[in-house]
């Protein structure tokens, strides 16, 4: 048992080598959380691919991880995101806009709303700044969902719409707008497989504890991604209104799906109040 144990924690690197001087019940136990922390994608993979090619992402949401951000590049994010959103309202309708620059938080106040999920204001000194995820996703998300809900009531004003659903379908023209100028980073031709382009692993450091799911590539043109825990519309939920998180959370799915060559296909979402969010991509094939 002990040579067993020396072998699989011989290694360079220091700390594996002191679990050579403890116990060996204790070490086999430490050997086996060390492995797993260090490197759990390799060790779900290796366990996995082998049944079905079904692939279980163990992504844990832990909303009091601690994560470093830099407030200039947050800053930036959100007048990026305030400004492309003002010029797509007025180039969307000119009536709509001159309600909403009216009723539209001013860029300041925007900023500050932001930075209170953070604990601070814009008068803060310090660039770079340590916070939770569930701190983080508030600042980047909440003002922009706020100036949604403003843009919908400016909607209603003197009857432009008659109701909030047609309010919405107008919201939805912005959002994708946006989407188009944004652009995908993965364009159709450079997509080899479909579970490379749609992992989670791609996604940035804090949306990685936001999801729970399970991916399972049926064959090179067909993809399924189940979410079964959707962290994000659960914090949400709590601050803004349903149709809004499902027009900036749950939509943009099927603009981004089609932008990288892959039709989605969705019968239910969590927001709707459905346990899992089931998607199946099916790559976009050329005519023959």
């Amino acid at each position: 048992m002990v040579k067993k144990i020396i072998k699989k924690t011989t290694s360079k690197n220091p700390i594996k080598k002191k679990l050579i001087k403890i116990a060996p019940v204790k070490a086999k136990k430490i050997v086996k959380k060390t492995l797993i922390k260090s490197n759990v994608k390799k060790v779900v993979k290796k366990t996995l691919l082998k049944k079905n090619k079904v692939i279980l992402v163990k992504k844990f949401f832990n909303p009091k991880k601690k994560i470093k951000i830099k407030l200039s590049d947050l800053k930036n994010y959100l007048k990026i995101k305030y400004d492309s959103f003002f010029d797509e309202v007025k180039n969307e309708s000119s009536d709509v806009f001159a309600i909403y620059l009216k009723n539209a938080t001013l860029f300041n106040d925007y900023v500050n709303r932001s930075l209170s999920f953070l604990l601070i204001n814009n008068d803060n000194k310090k660039d770079e700044i340590t916070c939770t995820v569930k701190q983080y996703v508030l600042a980047r998300n909440i003002s922009f969902f706020g100036e949604l809900e403003i843009l919908v009531q400016s909607c209603l004003e003197k009857d432009i719409f008659n109701d909030r659903k047609n309010a919405m379908a107008f919201v939805r023209k912005i959002i994708q707008a946006l989407f188009e100028k944004k652009g995908s980073n993965n364009p159709p031709e450079k997509i080899k497989s479909p579970t490379k382009h749609f992992s989670l692993n791609s996604m940035p450091d804090y949306l990685k504890c936001l999801s729970t799911s399970k991916e399972k590539e049926i064959d090179s043109n067909t993809f399924e991604l189940k979410i079964t825990k959707c962290h994000i519309v659960e914090l949400l939920q709590k601050h803004v209104k349903k149709d809004l998180i499902h027009e900036i959370c749950c939509q943009p799915d099927y603009m981004h799906s089609i932008s990288s060559g892959f039709v989605l296909k969705r019968d239910k979402t969590i927001n709707d109040g459905a346990k899992s969010c089931d998607h199946r991509y099916e790559r976009i094939l050329a005519n023959t």
